[in-house]
């Protein structure tokens, strides 16, 4: 389990990321193969990705402040800080 996991307080997490960026996290990863047969409206997905690409760039060179802003919520504890 990596550091961060830790700080943060999870023990298990469930994300999709490349096998090799798991490893140099610390992270114990393992894999489901995915098909590799072109999908109805994938084009449309691809272009998308490219946006958010895009998107995703820009922001990380400008940095904006974060649109919602607030008191940190512990992960460990009541969940009842997060209800309403």
């Amino acid at each position: 389990m990596g550091a961060w996991l830790k700080r943060i307080g999870l023990g298990v997490l469930v994300i999709a990321i490349l096998g090799t960026v798991a490893e140099r996290l610390g992270l114990d990863a393992y894999g489901v193969s995915a098909g590799l047969r072109p999908y109805a409206g994938q084009e449309a997905r691809e272009l998308r990705e490219v946006l958010a690409r895009s998107k995703d760039f820009v922001t990380a060179i400008v940095q904006p402040l974060p649109t919602f802003l607030g008191d940190p919520i512990s992960f460990s504890g009541s969940a009842a800080a997060t209800e309403g």
